[in-house]
């Protein structure tokens, strides 16, 4: 997806929380409470993030979150580098980069429901949230050599391809803030930000002739950006770092009980 087109997708998404939040209605808050949700905002990049919120007390609700993402990418540039050809006329070399991308991910936070804000259905919430995702990324670049080249190339820092697999564990605690709009018609919308601390391990196998050190995750994201525009998801899991760090979001659910 297109940085444009995830644009739209975003703006839409903002215009339907907007529209939501003004049609909502009070729905009265008891122990029957119980719903299905998805984060809108993972969809853009193709992961599926499905959570089930159930009443615990008056005001308290526990949610569970299970996340997954299943991604193959293609990606390919035709001027990674440049050099003088036999016939002294610049020339580019052309790059490919597979990259097979998985994510598993869960977290269970607990949350604490305020006033309504107004005589709608809308309510602020507290939430204590604790999660672990496990991503994992195979990466296999191969970069065109041209037989005709009299000169060193240009444009590139590094002709050694990108070759390896990459896992990293991230486990973090935070706090959540969100505000969730009711409907009677048995739907629900909640937006949220996730300020919290995380743990970040990640452990690197080299398959080419890549050197890794302590630069490396930093060393690829730069190379997935500038040769190949990578995508956020994939970017991110070479960015991640241990320390804090704010998450946001959108979701869409459905009330999983009838008196709803």
């Amino acid at each position: 997806m297109t940085t444009r087109s995830s644009l739209r997708t975003f703006f839409g998404i903002a215009s339907l929380l907007v529209v939501f939040s003004m049609t909502a209605q009070e729905v009265p808050r008891d122990t029957s409470f119980s719903a299905w949700k998805i984060n809108l905002v993972d969809m853009i990049s193709g992961e599926w993030n499905v959570a089930r919120e159930n009443a615990w007390k008056e005001n308290l609700t526990v949610q569970w979150l299970g996340g997954l993402l299943l991604k193959d990418d293609r990606m390919a540039t035709e001027e990674l580098a440049f050099y003088f050809n036999e016939w002294g006329d610049w020339s580019a070399i052309s790059a490919e980069c597979d990259a097979r991308h998985l994510a598993a991910n869960w977290s269970v936070s607990i949350r604490d429901y305020k006033k309504s804000l107004s005589n709608t259905g809308n309510a602020i919430y507290t939430a204590a949230k604790l999660g672990h995702r496990f991503t994992r990324v195979d990466l296999e670049e191969s970069i065109a050599s041209p037989a005709d080249a009299f000169s060193a190339w240009y444009g590139v820092l590094s002709t050694d391809p990108m070759i390896h697999s990459m896992r990293m564990h991230e486990i973090s605690l935070g706090l959540e803030l969100g505000t969730q709009w009711r409907m009677r018609n048995g739907w629900l919308l909640e937006a949220f930000a996730n300020p919290s601390v995380r743990l970040v391990v990640r452990n690197f196998e080299p398959s080419g002739p890549e050197q890794f050190d302590a630069l490396t995750a930093r060393s690829a994201q730069q190379k997935l950006q500038q040769r190949y525009s990578a995508g956020r998801k994939l970017s991110n899991s070479y960015s991640a770092k241990t320390g804090p760090w704010v998450q946001f979001g959108l979701i869409l659910g459905v009330f999983a009980n009838e008196k709803q």
